[in-house]
């Protein structure tokens, strides 16, 4: 109809136009409307177009707000469903955000999704592949086996989400949140996971090749043989995180300061392609141990390293391991836990110089020095050493 009105105005226009002031051989060619109607023309055929083009614009105008009006609600309608527990509703709300948008840049990736409210979506094999998925709520989200290649996932929110088996080969987790989330046998080869929080998330057998950890918070994690061969491990944060059987071959920017922090390196290849051998003496390395720690070849064989090879990493510990725990502030913290303080020099000299009943009693008062206690792992890395080594809990 805009296009009809228009159309017949700008006609209008011209023909009264061409009718008053065309004296060309071309206008001869125009019908002579007579004395009446030629006056009339002359009149109002200005008025009758421009009124004509304004009522075209206006219904245009107005057409195109309803359709942007049906278009934003038919959208917020499909977020909706995406967000749905129910699996079907949820895949066929993504096909249509997907077959949504311009040929370029459809309803997934051009940013409708930003922050979208997703919480316990059930997504379960759901292609999101270039998906822009930024700050949005995913919390306890059913992501299992779900496509989430290149997509952005810049500062989500992803806490308590089943995220295994599922492809974020090269995504961008910057910043995202990822606490207690499962990520195991998950594919972040070359993904983003900088300044990424993955407290107590569980990465087991993940593939993290040549991914961006950097700065990232890992503390208490399960990364029970994950891969992570040129990954970026710069100022990653590993405190009391399980690496057990983990392969950090080829690992970049990893330094004992960080290793000595972890929970437990047990069976690991360590970035040098060498056999963990027991040298920082983690507390989840001997959590199960049924024999003593201080019989060296059972030590070795319970590494699955050479006697050479344990002796050497024990030495190295006397030498270096004290410095690092201090470097790490977990002499501090041992400390702490244990309620002892350290005496001063003038101490010692004070109670040589008092009578000896004296000195029996005081040295029967003083604080009997024990040895530092281990801190103690998480449930589920006893459970996983259990599981892995039951013959030797019985």
């Amino acid at each position: 109809m805009a296009i009809f009105l228009g159309v017949f105005g700008l006609l209008i226009g011209v023909g009264g136009y061409a009718n008053q002031y065309c004296y060309s051989d071309f206008c001869n060619f125009l019908p002579n409307l007579g004395e009446g109607w030629a006056r009339f023309v002359k009149d109002f055929y200005g008025n009758i177009a421009t009124t004509l083009i304004g009522i075209a614009i206006a219904v245009f105008t107005i057409d195109r707000a309803n359709e942007r009006r049906a278009e934003e609600q038919l959208k917020a309608q499909l977020i909706r469903e995406m967000g749905s527990t129910d699996n079907g509703i949820a895949l066929r709300a993504v096909r249509e955000l997907q077959a949504h948008g311009s040929d370029d840049d459809n309803w997934l990736t051009d940013g409708s999704l930003k922050g979208a409210y997703l919480i316990r979506a059930n997504l379960h094999d759901a292609s999101l592949s270039d998906a822009n998925l930024q700050g949005a709520i995913l919390q306890e989200a059913n992501l299992l086996g779900a496509d989430l290649q290149d997509a952005s996932l810049i500062e989500a929110d992803l806490q308590e989400a089943n995220l295994e088996v599922t492809n974020l080969q090269e995504a961008n987790l910057s910043g995202a949140k990822l606490q207690k989330a499962k990520l195991g046998k998950a594919n972040l080869q070359k993904a983003s996971l900088f300044r990424a929080y993955l407290q107590e998330a569980e990465l087991d057998q993940t593939d993290l090749r040549e991914a961006n950890l950097q700065e990232a918070n890992l503390q208490r994690a399960d990364l029970y043989q994950v891969k992570l061969h040129g990954a970026k491990l710069l100022g990653t944060d590993l405190q009391e995180a399980s690496l057990m059987e983990a392969s950090l071959q080829g690992a970049l920017e990893l330094t004992e300061l960080q290793l000595v922090t972890a929970a437990c390196l047990l069976h690991a290849t360590m970035h040098d392609g060498s056999h963990y051998d027991g040298r920082f003496n983690l507390s989840g390395d001997t959590e199960i141990v049924k024999f003593r720690v201080e019989d060296d070849e059972a030590m070795a064989r319970w590494y699955g390293v050479p006697l050479e090879a344990y002796r050497a990493g024990q030495e190295w510990a006397r030498e270096n391991l004290p410095r690092l725990r201090r470097e790490a502030g977990l002499e501090e913290e041992d400390v702490a836990e244990t309620g002892e303080t350290s005496q001063p020099e003038e101490t010692a000299e004070t109670e040589m110089q008092q009578p000896e009943e004296h000195q029996s009693a005081a040295t029967s008062s003083a604080p009997t020095a024990t040895v530092v206690p281990a801190k103690s792992l998480l449930s589920f890395t006893v459970r996983k050493l259990i599981g892995l080594f039951w013959p030797f809990g019985r």
